[in-house]
């Protein structure tokens, strides 16, 4: 074959792979890929990566690679409408994967923390919050002092000439950014060219507050002389703060509420982590010193050579033994890393509902969006911690038989692991942690019973041959699946009795005709403890998307909150 058919060849082959493009139903997923993809990669340049927290970017880039993993996929496999009717099911799954991770980046990347607190305001409140603070350093400065300082703290001109360049370049960008309504509000996302400009501002805001740091830093060397003491002073103050934390009493609910409680506990586990951190550095120190005595005490008793060669074995065994801490741990290491990650975005997720919970400021798309995120981030919690069980019970294990480290590092390393089981049991339990239902024109089974009875046998023969069935209803069109009714058959609710004791409220448009009332009154059946009631709007049909219906919502969402409240 010549030359030139060969290039002739692949110039075809190019030209074909570039016109192929996915069919309709996942195209979204596939623009939305190449679109989160060139986002990321502006968003976490070099100059931008100062902005995020340990492991986030890596956390980032891992949701990333997933997404293109999928992407892939369903560029590859779903290649005509005929490969997407075969496995309708599962690129649907796919094409809603993509865009859920890439809403989680979003959520990141354009919503992160930026340095004011509390969690979750959006990218707007926080740089309203943090344009007052620099304006505020830079007016104390002009006066001679460091307004946020809690010690007096001596003014440098450079330092004051620094900030006032940096508030000038800030201020202006601030005020530019405080009109974009897209930037104060959660959907949609941000654009790249918006994310770089809050990042830059939020650059000039850190640099302020490393100036303040840093004058700190000088005001408390001048303040007092170091003291110096010997390693073995050190540890023993070590040893008197870890007494003085496990002897701290803890005051009873009666006078503090359980919350209370609960920051109380946490902050003496951080306190003693803390510690054992500090005597960390000590600890060679400590195992030299270990390893002296022995061989002073084996020397006397069983003379020189046997105490070397009995030495030899010892710290033989012992280097496996590190051997094997470091290859445990390090894997230790990465789950705790994971996890940080996800809790960090949690904390996000949950902040932002909370700081922002209003109808003006947050759309329900973006409710149910972040609560799905949080559902998904929870139980990739618990997959994260299950996937280390093994390695960390055996870790738990060996801290226990080998003496090999000192006392206290032995006991924060067991502690750690038991926070991380905790851990992994408090985010199983919180999604377990369901306090109300409140169903809007539920259909139970409806799969098999409002669809497939009333379809007839020529659709159903379809449905079976093809394994879908595209279903018009106004001006939409559904791709049903064979797989879907298979599915539904596995999760019937209506033979079943639920024991939970959760407040229940079913509300329901007389009129639906998409959906009887009665099946409201069948999901009420299966609630024997609960506090239900059932309310049936005159009306409504089956949307109940009107004004009044939508209030009528609201309130009993309200009711069932408030009735919770009282509870705990």
């Amino acid at each position: 074959m010549s030359t030139n058919t060969l290039e002739q060849l692949k110039h075809a082959q190019a030209a074909l792979h570039a016109e192929r493009k996915p069919v309709s139903q996942v195209q979204d997923a596939v623009r939305e890929a190449k679109e989160i993809t060139q986002f990321v990669r502006t968003a976490l340049s070099k100059e931008n990566r100062w902005i995020f927290q340990a492991g986030e970017p890596e956390s980032i880039f891992s949701m990333l690679t997933e997404i293109n993993r999928t992407n892939k996929e369903l560029y590859d496999k779903c290649r005509s409408p005929e490969h997407f009717n075969r496995e309708a099911d599962r690129f649907l799954k796919m094409n809603h994967q993509i865009k859920r991770q890439a809403d989680c980046i979003h959520l990141s990347l354009d919503q992160g923390f930026y340095g004011t607190e509390p969690l979750g305001f959006s990218a707007g409140k926080a740089i309203e919050i943090s344009l007052k603070k620099i304006r505020s350093t830079r007016d104390g400065l002009q006066q001679g002092k460091w307004m946020l300082l809690p010690i007096d703290a001596a003014v440098d001109e450079s330092a004051k000439k620094e900030v006032e360049k940096l508030f000038s370049e800030a201020a202006p960008l601030a005020e530019t950014l405080l009109k974009n309504k897209n930037v104060s509000s959660f959907d949609p996302p941000m654009s790249i060219e918006e994310v770089q400009s809050v990042y830059k501002y939020f650059q000039s805001v850190s640099r302020i507050q490393d100036l303040e740091k840093q004058a700190m830093k000088v005001a408390l060397a001048k303040k007092t002389t170091a003291e110096t003491f010997s390693p073995d002073e050190i540890l023993e103050k070590l040893s008197g703060f870890e007494r003085n934390l496990k002897n701290v009493k803890i005051p009873t609910s009666k006078i503090i509420p359980e919350w209370g409680l609960e920051l109380y506990e946490m902050s003496r586990t951080d306190m003693l982590l803390r510690m054992f951190l500090l005597r960390i550095p000590f600890e060679p120190l400590e195992i030299f010193k270990k390893h002296l005595n022995t061989l002073s005490e084996q020397k006397e008793s069983d003379g020189q050579e046997k105490c070397i060669a009995q030495f030899h074995d010892h710290a033989t065994q012992e280097l496996e033994h590190l051997q094997l801490f470091i290859k445990t741990l390090s894997g230790v290491d990465e789950t705790f890393r994971e996890v940080s990650g996800i809790l960090q975005n949690l904390s996000i997720s949950f902040g932002k509902i909370y700081h922002n919970a209003s109808t003006h400021t947050i759309t329900s798309p973006f409710l149910f969006k972040v609560l799905g995120l949080i559902k998904g981030m929870l139980e990739k919690g618990g997959r994260v911690a299950d996937s280390k069980t093994q390695k960390l019970n055996q870790l738990q294990q060996n801290l226990k038989d080998v003496d090999l480290f000192d006392a206290p590092i032995t006991e924060g390393m067991l502690y750690a692991l038991d926070l991380l089981e905790e851990g992994k049991k408090e985010m199983r339990q919180y999604c377990e942690q369901i306090k109300g239902f409140l169903g809007i024109g539920s259909a139970p089974e409806f799969l098999e019973r409002l669809m497939w009875k009333k379809f007839s046998k020529k659709i159903k023969k379809e449905i079976i041959r093809k394994g879908i069935y595209n279903l018009k209803h106004g001006n939409y069109e559904y791709p049903i699946s064979y797989q879907l009714f298979k599915d539904g058959k596995k999760n019937k609710v209506l033979n079943k009795k639920i024991k939970s004791n959760i407040s229940i409220c079913m509300i329901h448009g007389k009129k639906d005709e998409v959906v009887p009332v009665i099946y409201s009154r069948k999901i009420l059946g299966l609630f024997n403890k609960s506090k239900k009631k059932l309310i049936v709007i005159k009306n409504g049909d089956h949307s109940l998307s009107s004004k009044r219906n939508l209030n009528k919502i609201i309130s009993e969402l309200d009711k069932i909150v408030k009735f919770n409240l009282q509870l705990q």
